[in-house]
């Protein structure tokens, strides 16, 4: 009955602590890395997106949020690398001098606790959303037309968050952030795996 006891309090302390885990470092570091993308069309409609940072003044992205005019926190951007199928894009700034992310080595599995951060609603300041991972390496159906293998994560993205980390609890890229899906409530992008695949020649 006693060794009962103790587990049901150290379960009720790991639940606890789980619970009240503080991202607020972790976020304040990664946001350290994140930039702003503005997109000026040639129609002279405007859009934002979000990029982080894989090394000294390049920028990964999603390379749906390609556009006419891009801007790197108000710096010029030019596109240097992309790759359509796994939707992500390579800008180039040389204005950009910010630390660069570096890419999550665990296994990545269901359960695992992860942040995102982006600028939503096109604001001046990145929003944060945390949840965890709801599967790592997901194929979709055929007939959703998405081929290929995505990281799904249980919280929704918000439009101009596109591009920017998913990243794990110590601040390491495990994703990136690419589609929403409101009807399932969940975030949609590539895992690390597939972007260390795509991009081995600027992120080392």
């Amino acid at each position: 009955m006693r060794r009962l006891l103790v587990t049901l309090i150290f379960l009720s302390l790991s639940i606890t602590i789980h619970a009240d885990w503080d991202w607020s470092p972790v976020i304040a570091r990664v946001e350290r890395s994140i930039v702003r993308i503005a997109i000026t069309y040639p129609g002279g409609e405007e859009g934002t997106c979000t990029g982080f940072v894989i090394k000294r003044a390049y920028v990964l992205t999603a390379h749906h949020c390609f556009g006419g005019t891009m801007t790197v926190d108000t710096f010029p951007a030019t596109e240097v690398w992309h790759d359509e199928y796994d939707d992500l894009m390579i800008l180039h700034s040389i204005k950009i001098d910010k630390p660069a992310l570096r890419p999550s080595t665990k296994v990545l599995r269901k359960g695992l606790a992860v942040g995102a951060l982006g600028y939503g609603f096109g604001t001046v300041e990145p929003m944060a959303r945390t949840g965890m991972i709801s599967h790592p390496v997901y194929l979709f159906p055929n007939e959703w037309q998405v081929p290929g293998v995505w990281l799904i994560v249980d919280n929704l993205y918000v439009g101009g968050m596109s591009g920017g980390p998913v990243f794990d609890q110590d601040g390491r890229v495990v994703g990136i952030i690419q589609r929403t899906v409101p009807a399932a409530g969940v975030g949609v992008g590539r895992p690390i795996s597939v972007i260390l695949s795509a991009v081995r020649d600027y992120w080392r």
